[in-house]
């Protein structure tokens, strides 16, 4: 019968419920492959981010270690000059022997400031002519000398340009664990910034030097922990710490 002859085929909405249920599949598996994609971009960020975030804290550390060999360098050429000015005055740089440089070299040393920069260009005065040494990286100094040193009581070391603290009233004879030299610290205090990789470089009356670090403070550790500045070290010998810092631009 004409009513029969279909009875055996499929329901007539039987091939849409399988077209339908094929583009829900499809539509799933593009979904799922959306999922997938955006994972993997997130993944590749979070990757990307990470190498960026290592990159920039190795360059910052090679700089700061370049920064610090700088400071040390520049520190052995000065304290070389010091020994040098001591043989002829007696001591290193001070009140005691500004008019004596004057008369011995005849340059003027300008007004008095009390400064690293007062102190340091008594040695240009005595014959060192060269800017350069006294400027180590220093967050506050200048980025270069403008090597200018004549007429010396007006161009020789203008403020920002030097970046080494001064220990002063010291001489070579002075307890060798006293420091001479240092940078960078910060100014009118004993506390150093934390600019060349959380260390600080410092020149000894002795000659030598030690892998001194500063804490978040800005204290200066010696390497086995002491406070560098702690009043209470027998180095200090209850006398009071006096550190000449350089002179900056206002």
């Amino acid at each position: 019968m004409p009513g029969n002859s279909k009875s055996g085929g499929k329901p007539p909405h039987s091939k849409f419920l399988a077209s339908r249920s094929s583009f829900i599949e499809d539509s799933d598996m593009a979904g799922a492959g959306k999922r997938i994609k955006r994972g993997e971009m997130i993944v590749f960020v979070v990757i990307l981010g990470t190498a960026a975030v290592l990159l920039v804290a190795w360059t910052r550390g090679q700089h700061e270690r370049a920064d610090f060999a700088t400071a040390t360098k520049k520190m052995s050429s000065v304290a070389l000059a010091l020994l040098e000015f001591e043989a002829d005055f007696g001591s290193f740089p001070s009140d005691a022997t500004r008019q004596n440089v004057i008369d011995a070299t005849g340059n003027e040393l300008g007004p008095t400031t009390g400064t690293a920069n007062d102190y340091f260009r008594q040695l240009i005065a005595y014959g060192i002519q060269s800017e350069d040494i006294f400027l180590v990286p220093h967050p506050e100094a200048a980025e270069e000398p403008d090597r200018i040193v004549s007429p010396l009581t007006l161009e020789a070391l203008k403020p920002g340009e030097v970046g080494i603290s001064y220990g002063y009233g010291l001489h070579s004879e002075s307890n060798p664990e006293r420091p001479l030299l240092m940078a960078p610290m910060k100014s009118g205090t004993h506390l150093a910034h934390r600019t060349l990789g959380n260390r600080v470089a410092i020149w000894f009356v002795g000659g030598h030097q030690y892998p001194c670090t500063v804490d978040r403070t800005g204290e200066i550790l010696l390497p086995d922990g002491t406070r560098l500045f702690d009043p209470s070290r027998p180095v200090w010998q209850n006398r009071p710490i006096d550190i000449r810092h350089p002179e900056f631009r206002k």
